[in-house]
């Protein structure tokens, strides 16, 4: 029995995030989730409003309240000064957020790295270079704008 692309691409994406999420927890960040990370990437390249972050992801503007909420208590964001519209409020990572996106970036490095290793580097490069190329390229991740899959 053969297993489609699909599948693998899922099932070494959930392989990936459980060794990234348990370095996490590691290092003190055992409640932060995925959907978190939807917003810090968001968030790296400075405050943003609440209803662009809404927009950028496809939610309600309660949605997104809620995560910003469960954000805040974990201690990794907070509100951000004011921006021109006085009412429309903007949130930003705080050091503590900051420091989850330096824990989690290391991990996926050591993942990777790990891959490299059992792959060779060569291998998944190559393969690195065909996922993108069937993905239609990156300019969606790269310019943050990767909407959050729907679950059924």
């Amino acid at each position: 029995m053969s297993i489609d692309v699909g599948h693998l691409g899922l099932f070494l994406s959930q392989h990936f995030d459980r060794e990234v999420f348990a370095a996490m927890e590691k290092a003190g960040f055992s409640k932060v989730r995925t959907s978190h990370g939807d917003v810090v990437q968001r968030l790296l390249e400075g405050p943003q409003p609440v209803t662009a972050i809404a927009k950028d992801l496809g939610v309600t503007q309660q949605a997104i309240s809620k995560l910003l909420g469960e954000m805040t208590v974990l201690g990794l964001v907070e509100p951000a000064g004011q921006f021109d519209d006085k009412r429309q409020r903007r949130v930003q990572l705080t050091a503590r957020g900051k420091k989850c996106v330096q824990v989690s970036r290391a991990a996926r490095l050591a993942v990777s790295n790990k891959l490299a290793r059992q792959l060779g580097r060569s291998t998944l490069q190559r393969l690195e270079t065909q996922l993108t190329g069937a993905l239609g390229g990156l300019d969606a991740v790269t310019d943050r704008r990767v909407k959050l899959p729907r679950h059924h």
